[in-house]
């Protein structure tokens, strides 16, 4: 599980290059629009391109033969609810370690986070949120301080 976690980790954004490579201000256009109208920037990319980028990502993932978790972690990173049982806390952890950077970097806020993988980790509040962002800081300071 811990593989499939760090290599979902690590693709799940994989559609974004297809976008990138496509219209390289594109996403650009599309993150300053959803900040701005505080909306999430999946549902614009699909009125606007016809698919989201995890959508991309998982069908590229499956042509590529990649295992099932692992596209299901892709596919669903931002719509964790809709992920199969026997995937859910693959793409729950990395629907969180997702959202958790998009919270620390102001893209969106408390309340847009999904309440089932809060649950499944144990955390109810913004500011357990928050304790649990300043404790991964100072690991990360001592880590590359080490």
């Amino acid at each position: 599980m811990l593989d499939d976690v760090y290599v979902g980790g690590i693709l799940h954004d994989m559609g974004k290059i297809i976008f990138f490579s496509i219209h390289p201000h594109f996403l650009d256009k599309i993150r300053e629009f959803c900040v701005e109208k505080n909306l999430p920037s999946s549902t614009l990319e699909d009125i606007s391109a016809g698919m989201n980028h995890a959508e991309l990502g998982a069908l590229i993932s499956e042509k590529w033969k990649f295992p099932d978790r692992l596209v299901a972690a892709i596919r669903y990173h931002h719509d964790p609810e809709s992920a199969p049982k026997d995937c859910k806390s693959l793409v729950d952890t990395v629907y969180l370690a997702n959202i958790l950077c998009e919270y620390e970097n102001g893209n969106v806020s408390f309340d847009q986070i999904e309440a089932g993988p809060l649950k499944a980790f144990g955390l109810h509040s913004q500011r357990q949120i928050d304790n649990l962002l300043d404790r991964l800081a100072l690991g990360y300071e001592r880590e590359i301080n080490y």
